[in-house]
C-alpha cells in the first residue's frame, strides 16, 4: 500500500474516531446534564450527515 494511501487510511479512522466520540459526548450529556431539544437535533442531524459521509468514502476507497 502507497505511504499516501496509509496516511489517509489513518486520517479516516482518526474521523470515524471523533465522530464517534462526539456521538457519545451527546449521549452521556442527554442522560446526564439533559439536553435541550434543539441542540440534540442539530447535533444528531450533524452528526448522522458526517456518518453518512464517512460511509460514502469507505465504499469508495475501502479504508475500513
Amino acid at each position: 500500500m502507497c505511504l499516501i494511501n496509509k496516511h489517509k487510511k489513518y486520517q479516516y479512522k482518526y474521523l470515524l474516531e471523533k465522530i464517534l466520540l462526539r456521538e457519545n459526548l451527546l449521549v452521556y450529556k442527554d442522560n446526564y446534564d439533559g439536553v435541550n431539544e434543539y441542540y440534540y437535533d442539530q447535533e444528531s442531524k450533524r452528526i448522522n450527515c458526517l456518518n453518512s459521509w464517512l460511509d460514502k468514502i469507505n465504499k469508495k476507497y475501502n479504508y475500513a
